[in-house]
């Protein structure tokens, strides 16, 4: 995580101190208890697990592996590492102030000190960068970046240094000139690097912690050098300081600016590199979900932090700067990347179909990635390491190396893959990973040992088992510390944990459990891997999943159920979307963690793992611990959140990539978990005086909503479609029990707060369900009918299209266009006459869509369009955000500038004049006014009608 360096994924150090251990007593016991089963379970011998085949993986192996560069060199805390051509001579920059430097041999055996910056500076934090003046062979010039305490608080300095001539080169303290500082306090950014017009690059974060984000609000604000790329001229500097500002900077002779920004709008933009072209290409490490990679030019803007990539609205206090938002070159998801690091345009020959390419990686997961410098062009997984990768280099002959920060310390160098296309022998099929002796009866194998936990997520009322296999006689140790989000477990090389998900296809008649799915964890000893096989009909076996996932679709007999009948729709989750739950802030296992396997009704689970020799017995047994819902004698908060740690803290949690920064863990403080009257990030589904929890009232809280949903607001996200109706009303009764359920006045009928309302009545009364229902069915409110299209029959509930749809569902329906007509101009749905007209009817501010088929005749271009609104743009439509002098932000399409005026139609329909006395800005904005997803809460028909009315005769229209 570059923790020391970035503090990007910083810990948030709560505790939890609410949950309730053993007695004195009881552990007494349970300690004895152990020591005798100790004694007994010493007298046999442990049953090792040797039947494992699952080793490697099923994607195709990687173009690239790395090998050690200078096998006999180790670092302490490397960040910086550059060649020094026409000597020969690394150079390597380590975080604690030593600048050391090693003949360019790979049987070189040591190392010599340059120089300790903290002998001249003994304030100093870090030392984070460093960079060769491009006639260093002459002038001796180095260009370093580092931190040092001074006066109470924390600077970044960027200075200029002499190192002498000869064998061993030695920096003289003497010689630093300050060239220019900045403030510091976390992210620092700090990558130094001349570009090839002779200008020296250098980079700064927004000088804070992870949280809250950019907490200087300076991602936008130009009036200092922060969460920017400067761009300065060393070599001709002005009188009075050491560098010159270039004419051609983008923000200069702008009032209030800082003429040395040449780009802004990053977080923590921690390593960069130029391609032949002059193309600027920069790392920037991410916050909640995404890591991002920009092609930078003059005046670029990253977005930080009125977006994190695609992740838009991060913050919506803060004015855009002076440029609009650009679109990043290639956005990670946290189930990827989780600490990106920026690298070098690869120039070398071994690796031909990457000349040109950028190449980077990321410190978190190990992976090295190659973006082509083109339009639209998608990263190419180059390799998967299990170094922290804090730094990459160019040789001679220009080939790729990589410093490893605390791994095994040394540097590597990136080759071909000899493995290239070859065929892996990872098990396809579950029989044959050697996890199951009876595959079919689910009958483990010799050393695999089953284990339950305390609280299972909800899976769409699935039912879990789960296995533990550790090779041969390894141990699995825990490591537990004071810390919440260091506690966790230390797992042997090729370690599997396996859960197989059953659900009853006719509930209340036996046999007729069904297995759906096992899904597998790996641990390769660097790292996990995720896997699903899904089992065939005749269940006797399960086939590996492909990496992309699939579904699959089921019909459940319950007499319960509105009908008779339920659907299971089952997503076999991708592999990548595994990894977003599964991620290193939420331990990666998950629910193998002390959390579950502490609770009394499972330590007799742990038990067993400890007697069979599996599991080191924990130093503590009375810690905190998850509380199953059906606990009754336990405190209600206390089985609450215990419930929500289940099913949403694997996400919402700090930095596991959750895109709502609320808290859900169980050990996080409530006062400081971002839930009680916590404005929501993601819009409030129309509820009045929203918060993500109102103390006292479950009709206002957006938590609730989530929950009760099953539409597109439905959480848990990933692994779940239905509502836990038990969930659902142990939620509700904490939330009650916060606060007061006064409400200040009454919603009007058929708003969304109101039908919370009624759901929450009809939890404890259901007599008043059914006509809830009856009136739900016939709102014009979406999120008031999704709250209850649950209880209706399957044949009567609408089959929304969702996010990603295949177009052959709409295209090949007939649509009815009086039906359409209706639905363009309701107030539910997709809301297109809000901006746009139809044959007279509804918002002057978009285009006119009376004769839309004649641009668009064909339904599919059509479709096509507003699926991707942003894919064609006129450019009377292209959308301009103005700020007047006054502080008034407008948004909307430039109608004219005519006499110096500006008339601009907003959102209203209106159009506003501006002189240009009264403008402070006029920016364009990239992309579509239109919203992307409009269509997700539809049904292919309603679409397909939709379609029909917009290209219809004039007569049908």
């Amino acid at each position: 995580m570059k923790t020391a360096i970035l503090l990007s994924k910083a810990p948030d150090g709560s505790q939890a101190g609410n949950s309730r251990g053993l007695s004195r007593c009881g552990h007494l016991a349970f300690g004895v208890a152990m020591w005798l089963a100790g004694l007994v379970s010493g007298l046999a011998e442990r049953v090792p697990w040797t039947s494992s085949r699952i080793i490697g993986s099923p994607e195709p192996p990687a173009a690239c592996r790395t090998e050690p560069a200078f096998p006999q060199l180790r670092f302490n805390e490397s960040v910086a590492l550059a060649l020094e051509a026409q000597s020969g001579r690394w150079f390597v920059g380590q975080l604690n102030g030593e600048l050391r430097s090693f003949a360019n041999r790979p049987d070189v055996a040591g190392t010599e000190t340059v120089a300790n910056l903290r002998d001249a500076h003994p304030k100093l934090t870090q030392f984070l960068d460093f960079t060769l003046h491009p006639g260093f062979a002459t002038n001796r010039f180095l260009f370093a970046a580092y931190t040092e305490a001074v006066g109470g608080s924390n600077r970044w300095v960027l200075a200029r240094f002499t190192i002498t001539a000869g064998e061993t080169p030695r920096l003289d303290p003497a010689s630093e000139r300050v060239i220019i500082t900045s403030h510091s306090g976390g992210h620092d950014g700090s990558c130094v690097r001349f570009g090839p017009d002779g200008m020296l690059y250098a980079s700064l974060g927004d000088a804070t912690s992870p949280d809250p984000p950019d907490a200087l609000k300076t991602g936008q604000d130009l009036s200092d050098l922060l969460a920017s790329v400067i761009r300065i001229d060393v070599d001709h500097p002005e009188p009075g300081r050491e560098y010159r500002v270039p004419a051609d900077n983008p923000f200069v002779n702008r009032p209030g600016l800082r003429p040395e920004v040449w780009a802004y709008g990053f977080r923590n933009p921690w390593r960069m590199g130029f391609g032949d072209g002059g193309a600027l290409w920069v790392a920037d490490v991410g916050w909640e979900l995404w890591e991002t990679v920009h092609r930078v030019t003059a005046g670029y803007n990253g977005g930080w932090a009125l977006a994190e990539g695609p992740n838009p609205a991060v913050r919506n206090d803060v004015k855009l700067g002076p440029t609009p938002i650009a679109k990043p070159a290639a956005s990670h998801p946290h189930s990827e990347a989780a600490s990106i690091t920026g690298g070098v345009i690869y120039r070398g020959r071994r690796l031909p179909a990457f000349r040109g390419h950028f190449i980077y990686g990321d410190w978190e997961t190990g992976k090295i990635w190659a973006l082509a410098d083109r339009p639209g062009a998608q990263p190419v997984e180059l390799a998967d390491t299990p170094f922290r990768i804090v730094t990459f280099a160019e040789d001679a002959d220009g080939e790729v190396l990589l410093a490893d920060y605390s791994n095994k310390c040394g540097l590597y160098r990136l080759i071909p893959n000899a493995d290239v296309g070859k065929v892996g022998e990872f098990p396809r099929q579950l029989s044959r990973t050697g996890l199951f002796a009876d595959t079919a009866k689910q009958e483990p194998a010799p050393g695999v040992i089953a284990y339950g936990i305390a609280v299972p997520r909800w899976a769409d009322g699935a039912i879990s088992e789960r296995w533990l296999a550790v090779p041969g006689r390894g141990t699995v140790t825990p490591v537990w510390n004071d810390d919440p989000n260091n506690r966790r477990w230390q797992f042997p090389s090729n370690t599997v944990l396996a859960k197989t998900y059953s659900a009853e296809l006719n509930v209340g008649e036996a046999p007729s459990r069904r297995r759906i799915e096992t899904q597998v964890l790996h641990f390769s000893g660097e790292a996990w891997a995720a896997y699903s096989y899904r089992w065939n009909e005749a269940q006797t076996d399960a086939e590996l999943v492909g990496r992309d996932g699939d579904t699959a679709t089921w019909v459940q007999k319950d007499a319960t159920a509105p009908g008779g009948t339920r659907e299971l729709a089952w997503r076999f989750a991708a592999r990548a979307e595994c990894l977003r739950c599964h991620n290193p802030w939420a331990g990666n296992t998950l629910a193998f963690n002390f959390e579950q396997l502490l609770a009394p009704s499972k330590q007799t689970d742990l038990q067993r793992l400890v007697q069979s020799g599996v599991v080191a017995e924990p130093e503590r047994w009375d810690r905190p611990h998850l509380t199953p819902a059906s606990s009754v004698a336990a405190p209600l908060e206390q089985r609450a959140r215990s419930w929500l740690h289940a099913n949403c803290a694997h996400c919402h949690r700090f930095g596991a990539g959750g895109s709502v920064a609320s808290y859900f863990n169980f050990d996080a403080k409530l006062a400081d978990a971002r839930l009680l009257n916590h404005p929501p990030a993601r819009g409030n589904f129309g509820l009045k005086d929203a918060s993500v929890i109102v103390p006292g009232q479950p009709e206002r809280s957006v938590l609730w909503f989530r929950l009760n949903t099953e539409g597109q607001g439905h959480m848990p996200h990933l692994g779940s479609r239905r509502t836990d109706e038990a969930g659902s009303r142990l939620v509700a009764d904490w939330i009650e029990s916060l606060g007061s359920a006064r409400r200040p006045e009454t919603d009007a009928a058929g708003s969304t707060s109101e039908a919370l309302a009624v759901l929450r009545r009809a939890q404890k009364q259901p007599g008043l369900l059914a006509p809830a229902i009856t009136a739900a069915r016939s709102s014009t409110n979406a999120f008031v009918r999704e709250l209850f299209e649950r209880f209706l029959p399957d044949a009567e509930r609408r089959r929304l299209l969702g996010a990603d749809f295949d177009a052959r569902l709409v295209l090949g329906l007939k649509g009815d266009a009086r039906r359409g007509a209706a639905l363009f101009h309701s107030d539910s749905g997709p809301q297109c006459a809000r901006c746009h007209v139809h044959a007279g009817k509804g918002r002057t501010y978009g285009p006119d869509l009376t004769d839309i088929r004649r641009k668009f005749p064909q339904p599919a271009e059509l479709l096509a369009n507003i699926v991707n609104p942003s894919k064609q743009v006129a450019q009377e439509f292209q959308l301009h955000l103005v700020e007047t002098k006054d502080g008034e932000s407008l948004s909307g399409f430039v109608v004219s500038k005519a006499a110096g005026e500006l008339r601009l139609r907003i959102e209203s329909g209106e159009t506003r004049t501006l002189r240009p006395a009264q403008v402070a800005s006029d920016l364009p904005v990239a992309g579509s006014a239109m919203p992307e997803g409009l269509l997700a809460n539809l049904t292919a028909q309603e679409a397909a009608d939709l379609l029909a009315f917009l290209l219809g005769s004039p007569k049908s229209r």
